[in-house]
């Protein structure tokens, strides 16, 4: 019991003392000793490319692969040899090719040639459906072995680069970013932290003081975390393994101390494990990714890179991406710039009438042939023209980067007829210079094949000039009449000329007045004698004298067939055979007009029926006719259009007559036929 109260007291009271005597005497803690650890020196090693036994993957691919493993294996701390000049190395010793050197005495004979003091072989050896990765490093003082790695995976260059990050992680310690182990590493060698280290029990103490530069290093004795640096320890006598570590940015640093009751203060400096990367592009702006991370835009500086190797990919829009390997270093600046490829070509649009519109991949460009579009993509491109008249048409353009594409593109134009006459206001017709669009093209009236678009038509007579628009449609007939300023020259000669015709028909029909007073006074004195008989040749000007005894309105019908042709297209066709019913009312006081309605339809397929109402205007001495109609066709469709003919009646009997007369139906100004009708009638 009283042992164990003074060791109690002993080990109070001890720290007390020492820190006592630190500030009396001046002494730093007692006088405990400094020690002041730094990494070890790493040896170096030569490292050679992975050689391919069986493996599927070409030349390209274990080409990246062993730049990759190398970027690793320097991310992990090793300190490597720069891989040209191992391949120097090899030229000077006369072999075929790096590649050939694959067989240890070869290896450890160059190793030394590079002043390596170890050499490390990798072997990629396809097993049945995986592919294993195995590596050796040799020490080439003793030529022999000193440790080695290996691990499987899938024969794909993703697989391999799988199984080589495990290879690396265990020979780092799962530094380098693998699947690796707990332990870390100090140029490229695992750290022993002490874990196995057994001090005999005592109860004599000493004191560990550990600083690290920089500060704030994560301490570690014999394998156990202590807490971020500067530490002060209290331990028993013994051996110790002090590690200190500082996430990836440092490599961590080791010191083995014997510890006694004199204390000991150790120092441990980390050794940075970063480097600077400054990138630059041209143009700048373009996105920095370093193994799949967007680290930012160029003109870029990353001042505290983990070293290692990484995959870097400097893209723009509408330039090429660069991608090339970045190894960065402990406390090295790398600096990288890259000249981006313009990833466009040029494409000129031509056409043949020019002034077509352009669509580009089914955008409207606003623009017009000929034109040059700038910073096309490379590729298939499918470029649309349309231009009034000629209608649309649709290429494929190939372009190629840094080519200029011509797609040259020759319309077909749309016609259509245009037929060209012209009059005065009063409709007097009159012939003069035709200007269509600004250019002579004759005198009307004029018929001509256009463009099948508006066109501006100009026409000048004598003594005046018209203009209009005419829309024209593809295939298709449009008719103009333009209408002429001012009135028609004078002509004197046909002025007299007229005025004596109109004379000459005042005559005529004072005459015929005269004829048809002499009739009706004939008339009279018949039926002043009491005559009964009809008198059905008194007939002036279509009219028929009213015979004492007749009935004031008399009904005639009569029964038709007609038939006829009709113009369509340019083509001239037979109409369809019709039948008709015609009923009508004349007034005998005013015989020469006898309106009616008609039933019309067709004996051909398909069946037409129109309804005819209209008036019939007789004149002359021979009963001729004029008749004027509406025609409204009810079935197969409903349509309007107007009906005129002219005929006249042939007497047979008494109230018999045989009709003739030709006729025209006008539904539209495409369609106009003209039919010939004979009928058989009676008046009732």
């Amino acid at each position: 019991m009283k042992n164990s109260t003074r060791n109690t007291i002993s080990i109070v009271v001890r720290p007390l003392l020492v820190s006592a005597l630190s500030v009396v005497v001046g002494l730093p803690l007692g006088g405990v000793p400094t020690v002041r650890a730094q990494t070890p020196p790493a040896p170096i090693v030569a490292m050679f490319d992975i050689e391919n036994q069986g493996a599927p993957l070409d030349n390209d691919s274990m080409a990246r692969l062993s730049n990759m493993m190398f970027g690793l294996l320097v991310a992990g701390g090793f300190k490597l040899t720069p891989q040209d000049q191992v391949r120097q190395r090899v030229i000077e010793l006369k072999r075929d090719s790096y590649k050939d050197c694959f067989d240890q005495s070869c290896q450890i004979e160059l190793g030394k040639a590079v002043a390596a003091a170890k050499s490390m072989s990798t072997r990629v050896t396809r097993v049945g459906e995986s592919c294993q990765v195995a590596t050796a490093v040799y020490d080439l003082r003793t030529e022999a072995t000193d440790s080695g790695a290996s691990a499987e995976g899938p024969c794909t260059e993703a697989g391999v680069s799988l199984a080589i990050r495990r290879v690396v992680a265990q020979l780092t310690g799962g530094r380098a970013g693998g699947e690796g182990t707990a332990g870390r590493i100090v140029g490229g060698v695992a750290l022993d932290r002490g874990e196995a280290i057994v001090n005999e029990p005592t109860d004599r103490m000493g004191f560990l003081f550990v600083r690290t530069n920089p500060a704030g290093a994560t301490v570690y004795v014999n394998g156990q975390e202590k807490g971020p640096s500067p530490q002060q320890l209290e331990l028993p006598e013994g051996r110790y393994v002090v590690v200190a570590e500082m996430g990836r940015l440092y490599h961590p640093a080791r010191q083995e101390v014997v510890l006694t009751t004199e204390g000991t203060r150790l120092v441990l400096d980390l050794v940075p494990a970063h480097g600077r990367v400054d990138i630059t592009s041209k143009p700048s702006g373009a996105e920095v990714w370093l193994d799949g991370v967007k680290e930012g835009i160029t003109p870029l500086r990353l001042d505290r890179k983990p070293s290692g190797t990484y995959r870097m990919r400097v893209q723009l829009e509408e330039y090429v991406a660069a991608e090339q390997d970045l190894v960065v270093a402990d406390g090295q600046t790398v600096r990288i710039h890259r000249d981006l490829d313009p990833d466009w070509g040029t494409l000129l649009v031509e056409s043949d009438p020019p002034g077509a519109a352009i669509v580009l991949d089914d955008e409207a460009t606003g623009l017009v042939t000929p034109a040059r579009f700038q910073r096309v993509r490379p590729g298939v491109h499918i470029v649309r023209l349309s231009l009034a008249g000629h209608g649309e048409r649709a290429d494929k353009a190939g372009v190629v980067r840094g080519q200029e594409a011509r797609l040259s593109v020759q319309l077909d134009p749309m016609l259509g007829t245009l037929v060209v006459t012209s009059a005065y206001g009063d409709g007097t017709p009159c012939e003069g210079d035709l200007v269509i669009d600004g250019k002579g093209v004759g005198r009307t009236p004029w018929r001509g094949q256009v463009l099948a678009v508006e066109h501006s038509v100009s026409v000048a007579c004598p003594g005046g000039r018209g203009t209009q628009r005419a829309q024209v449609r593809h295939n298709q007939r449009t008719e103009s009449v333009v209408a002429v300023s001012g009135r028609a020259p004078v002509d004197e000669a046909a002025q007299a000329a007229a005025r004596a015709a109109q004379a000459e028909r005042e005559r005529a029909a004072r005459a015929e007045a005269e004829r048809a007073a002499q009739a009706r006074q004939r008339q009279a004195q018949a039926a002043a004698e009491g005559g009964t008989g009809a008198v059905s040749g008194a007939v002036t000007q279509g009219v028929t004298a009213p015979v004492p005894g007749e009935r004031r309105v008399r009904v005639p019908v009569t029964l038709s067939v007609a038939e006829g042709f009709l113009r369509y297209g340019g083509d001239t066709r037979r109409t369809h055979v019709g039948m008709g019913l015609d009923v009508g009312l004349r007034f005998r006081g005013a015989s020469w007009l006898v309106p009616g309605l008609g039933l019309w339809w067709t004996v051909e397929s398909p069946v037409a029926v129109t309804l005819r109402p209209g008036i019939q205007w007789y004149f002359g001495k021979f009963p001729m006719y004029v008749r004027t109609a509406l025609a409204a066709m009810v079935t197969p469709r409903r349509s309007v259009g107007f009906h005129a003919g002219l005929g006249g009646d042939i007497p047979l009997w008494k109230g018999g007559f045989l009709a003739l007369e030709a006729t025209t139906t006008v539904w539209s100004a495409r369609v106009v036929p003209v039919e010939f009708r004979l009928g058989i009638g009676h008046a009732f």
